[in-house]
């Protein structure tokens, strides 16, 4: 028996309250996935490709897939050369912060897959970063990080490790009174900096190729683009 060519998302289906499930990377299979998805009653599909992959691309247009983001990848080797000084205090998030990280993270993943997907209201959306944000600030491999203004808090990142070498940048927020000041420039070289000091020497950030500020702000912090995938989203009665 072949293996199934998708998975089904358990938490994203309990969330947003339809079946989801993830197409396995590599060729689209559309005999494959059609029938997979009407066995298991899917309504909704993730299927990440190789911005190269052309054929599986259209092959999954062709089964009613539409295109919601460019994702691409940012890396660059640790340690890095030294950086000016962050312009703003940084601090490890406590407890006391999450209701501000919260707040922080609405509008501030507009340009991501969900947001462009239609099916998904803002309001879940939002919903679903401030849960993602309070994940990491309770998740053993990660640290958040913060600045502030004389507003409050202005500004966030989560850093994940990936593995013993390699460390990423999970999520970036700023607030909008705060955008295009430098915060989240200060938050990625600090970011670079403790990173490098804690041992890992390869380091990686995801970003939508839409988001032409966070596109800009990563290749000032000194990061090239490895990778671009192409996030298609199937929907089905």
């Amino acid at each position: 028996m072949s293996p199934a060519p998708a998975e089904l998302l358990e938490w994203d289906s309990n969330f947003f309250g339809v079946r989801i499930g993830r197409v396995h990377a590599g060729r689209f299979d559309s005999a494959a996935v059609d029938a997979w998805r009407r066995d298991q009653h899917v309504q909704c599909l993730y299927y990440l490709a190789e911005l190269s992959d052309t054929p599986s691309i259209h092959a999954a247009q062709d089964l009613g897939f539409h295109l919601v983001d460019i994702r691409t990848t940012f890396y660059t080797h640790l340690p890095v050369d030294p950086s000016p000084a962050p312009a703003f205090p940084i601090r490890r998030a406590v407890a006391a912060d999450l209701p501000s990280l919260r707040e922080l993270t609405i509008d501030s993943f507009i340009h991501s897959r969900f947001y462009h997907d239609p099916h998904f209201s803002k309001e879940k959306c939002d919903e679903l970063y401030a849960i993602w944000v309070e994940k990491q600030l309770n998740q053993k491999d990660a640290i958040v990080w913060v600045t502030k203004d004389d507003r409050g808090l202005a500004g966030f990142v989560t850093v994940v490790d990936l593995n013993q070498v390699r460390t990423s940048i999970s999520l970036i927020g700023v607030a909008a009174r705060t955008r295009g000041h430098g915060f989240g420039r200060s938050l990625v070289r600090h970011v670079l900096k403790d990173s490098g000091g804690r041992g890992f020497r390869e380091f990686e950030v995801v970003t939508q190729a839409g988001n032409s500020g966070a596109m800009n702000l990563n290749q000032s912090c000194g990061m090239r683009v490895v990778l671009q995938q192409v996030w298609l989203h199937g929907w089905f009665e």
